[in-house]
């Protein structure tokens, strides 16, 4: 008991220590992206619900039976839709991750942690739109979990995986704190 409570302290310490270097680093550094220009975005509206109409017709490229995707009827209505030949389309991908179970205390760990950080927040399992790097945990594990422990906001959303893309001082602590629950939680 007394081994692991020092094993703690000692990764605690180190952690507080990644803390301070990090809010340090992210108070004093400025960034070096450049500041987007804004532009003036001019929607047809008819021809955006012709073309979502189009659109929702396909199953999606994360439907789980590859062989009923029709990948050269896709391919076509994306090139219709870029109008332009010099740009070539060439769609690749991976299966979709399997579904993870919430029946277990592995996702428990998780919810119970998620209360520990962000209260009275409602946990729940959702549909994943994108690829991430949890499915090569997929051969090793029978669940894989992705959970972003921080409170996103649109202007969030407007910058995910772009110019500026950052999370809050407030975030980034909350987090630390998520992963430090998930560890006791899964200790138990």
């Amino acid at each position: 008991m007394k081994k692991r409570k020092r094993a703690l302290q000692i990764i605690g310490g180190i952690v507080l220590v990644f803390l301070i270097a990090t809010v340090f680093n992210t108070l004093t550094v400025k960034t070096q992206q450049p500041t987007p220009k804004p532009t003036k975005l001019v929607i047809n509206e008819e021809e955006a619900v012709q073309h979502l109409s189009k659109a929702i017709t396909f199953k999606t490229v994360s439907y789980q039976d590859r062989s009923k995707f029709d990948f050269k009827e896709f391919d076509k209505f994306i090139e219709d839709t870029i109008e332009d030949d010099d740009i070539k389309v060439n769609i690749t991908g991976n299966e979709a991750s399997k579904v993870s179970s919430i029946e277990g205390w592995q996702f428990q760990s998780i919810q119970q942690a998620a209360r520990d950080v962000y209260g009275n927040a409602v946990i729940a399992p959702y549909l994943m739109f994108a690829g991430s790097d949890a499915r090569q945990y997929d051969r090793i594990s029978k669940n894989t979990y992705r959970f972003l422990p921080v409170q996103i906001t649109s202007e969030d959303l407007n910058r995910m995986h772009g110019t500026n893309e950052h999370v809050s001082v407030d975030n980034y602590l909350n987090s630390i704190k998520f992963y430090t629950e998930v560890i006791l939680e899964s200790n138990k």
